[in-house]
């Protein structure tokens, strides 16, 4: 390898960088009297260049020839060298100027004869085609003798051309009258001024790239870690989220304020085999009164559909392309940021929080089974773990009325958005209370990881819907919970489906029994900026969607306790707590179970209006 030398300015000044093989020293100097060395080996350059020691020799080369090392910081006894892989090297003040002033005026007396064979070549370049251009003229200048009056002149074209070129040989060959031919100086200003030009260009992407590389990093690791920290020190994920948040809700209703109205609800009336019974006593007018405004009413607004569609966004919420909005430039602007920022900034950051709640999920959990932890322990490692997991999913949780959160046994029920509404209850749970034994359908994929490292910290209650068997076996193991004075309470999704939180479900009757303590609780979700509504087929989809969102808003409404009244039945009990639950978050109750969706059970349904219709109208005639 040959020796190796460049130049690079850092604060105002011209420095040196080179490199001898022989002794293996890289060094930096101004070019006086200051000189920065360090002997490199063969592993600190790979170090360096992140490179095998086959390809070594070449990219060190590259290096130098793309002037790929930058000056970041000197010292009077030190400087800092880096690399474009972001590597640093530090090099150290050589005080024995006697020995090194020598060898740098060598490198740099060599480096100059480079320069100055540089210009050799382009000026011999340009006599060659000067010579050319005065060889044609000289074919050409028979034929102009024939013009009439210029024919002295031009023949004597060649001779003039023949001592103009040489004057221009002479001029251009002559280093010291360089400069004073015109056009061979001109020449030689632009080749120079596009070489640093590029050269600077060159320099200021890569100063460009390594600036948006550092400060990317800098910030990702900077939220990552204090967002572990505060997790790991048992509060919240911090109030940035959420003032972000709020400032960019207020910056959107701003510019675009001609947002869409929600479709008011109506107070109409339900059309069920209980509404026909009340109606008994009406007459057959009367009747088919109700029946046609029903029939109307569910045409204006479908309550079955209501509740497993996309949740209805208020305002402009630039996961989507705006649309014929008002500021229509601005927004779609703040749609493309936020998108970049979106997919580049905070996806990699949330798969980064997902692999580590899979892991703590995994640590813990063998911890809990070969440690043998206490109650207190398996709380925090199961609280942990959902707050890492809720950040992962952009979840920003706002907790109200936690003076009604369950501490006593009993049964936990909840309106139902997702499989995530599980780790989201569970994130708010208090270090010294009992938590929560979770039911779930049993689901395949990475559910089913969740799931089995998950019953290691807090009890976990599987079910099959379509079997008969499971069904039966889950609501006497919840009642077996409920009742026992120091058990885990449950936590129960009454309505048996996942709802887009417009509406609330019917809720099963089946746990509803005398005896024991209900604890109701209401989620209610803000979608403006991300839907939490599990509407997928699949969960990685679902889940794909809600790490690439802006944000999922849930507020969580701890209510008082509930107990089944003796006059009421269980079905009337279960729509006091569902009527309940949806007046905490102000939305309809429906008398209608998620059930309906299978045809089935639609034609179930209405085989008992019919039933119910017909018999009203007996009694009537009767």
């Amino acid at each position: 390898m040959k020796v190796l030398i460049f130049d690079r300015e850092h604060n105002f000044t011209r420095w040196y960088v080179y490199w001898i093989p022989k002794t293996r020293t890289l060094g930096v100097t101004d070019g006086g009297s200051t000189y920065y060395e360090r002997t490199c080996t063969i592993e600190d350059r790979m170090r360096l260049l992140n490179s095998s020691k086959t390809l070594l020799d070449d990219k060190w080369s590259d290096v130098f020839d793309q002037a790929g090392m930058k000056i970041e910081e000197i010292s009077e006894k030190e400087l800092t060298v880096s690399f474009a892989c972001l590597q640093q090297i530090t090099l150290v003040l050589n005080e024995n100027k006697e020995v090194a002033k020598p060898l740098f005026s060598l490198l740099f007396e060599d480096r100059q004869a480079l320069i100055s064979d540089l210009s050799d070549n382009r000026k011999r370049t340009r006599t060659r085609s000067l010579t050319e251009e005065g060889a044609k003229i000289k074919k050409l200048a028979p034929v102009k003798k024939r013009v009439g009056k210029a024919k002295s002149k031009v023949s004597d074209g060649p001779k003039a051309v023949d001592q103009t070129l040489r004057r221009t040989t002479r001029s251009c060959e002559d280093p010291t009258s360089i400069f004073q031919n015109d056009e061979c100086n001109r020449e030689t200003k632009e080749n120079g001024q596009g070489a640093v030009g590029m050269r600077e260009a060159e320099l200021q992407m890569l100063d460009l790239w390594n600036f948006v590389l550092n400060f990317y990093t800098t910030s990702f690791l900077f939220v990552y870690l204090t967002t572990s920290l505060l997790i790991l020190k048992k509060r919240s994920w911090g109030i940035f989220p959420e003032v972000t948040l709020g400032w960019l809700e207020l910056l959107l209703d701003r510019l675009a304020s001609d947002e869409i109205a929600a479709v008011p609800s109506f107070g109409k009336k339900h059309l069920t085999p209980k509404l026909v019974e009340q109606e008994r006593d009406a007459s057959p007018f009367e009747m088919s009164a109700t029946l046609l405004t029903c029939g109307i009413e569910a045409i204006l607004q479908d309550d079955l559909s209501r509740g497993f569609t996309e949740a209805e966004k208020r305002g402009y919420s630039l996961l989507e392309m705006p649309k014929n909005a008002r500021n229509q430039k601005t927004l779609t602007t703040m749609y493309s940021a936020l998108f970049l920022f979106r997919w580049t900034f905070l996806l990699p950051l949330r798969v980064a929080f997902m692999i580590t709640a899979v892991v703590f999920l995994s640590m813990s959990s063998v911890f809990c089974i070969f440690v043998g932890a206490s109650q207190r322990q398996v709380r925090y490692c199961g609280v942990v773990f959902a707050r890492f997991f809720n950040v992962a999913t952009g979840l920003v949780v706002r907790s109200h009325d936690k003076h009604h959160r369950p501490a006593s046994s009993g049964i936990v029920v909840s309106n139902h958005l997702s499989l995530n509404d599980v780790m989201t209850l569970y994130s708010d749970v208090p270090l010294d209370s009992k938590g929560y034994a979770v039911t779930a359908q049993s689901h395949g994929g990475f559910v089913t990881v969740l799931q089995k490292y998950g019953s290691y910290l807090t009890p976990v209650l599987l079910i099959d819907r379509e079997n008969k068997a499971d069904r039966t076996g889950l609501r006497d193991a919840i009642l077996r919970y409920a009742t026992q004075k120091d058990a885990t309470p449950p936590l129960v999704f009454p309505e048996g489906f996942c709802v887009n939180n417009d509406v609330v479900l019917q809720f099963r009757k089946s746990a509803f029994v005398d005896g024991i303590t209900f604890h109701p609780i209401a989620m209610k979700q803000n979608p403006r900026f991300g839907d939490s509504f599990w509407r997928e087929d699949t969960y990685l989809p679902y889940l794909l969607r809600c790490m690439t969102s802006l944000a999922l808003q849930i507020d969580i409404v701890y209510l008082p306790t509930m107990h089944k009244i003796p006059s009421e039945d269980e079905a009337e009990f279960a729509r006091r707590v569902q009527t309940t639950i949806a007046g905490a978050i102000g939305r309809d109750a429906l008398p209608y179970g998620g059930h309906l969706k299978k045809p089935s059970q639609r034609h179930r349904h209405l085989m008992q209006l019919q039933a119910a219709i017909a018999a009203n109208f007996l009694d009537s005639i009767e």
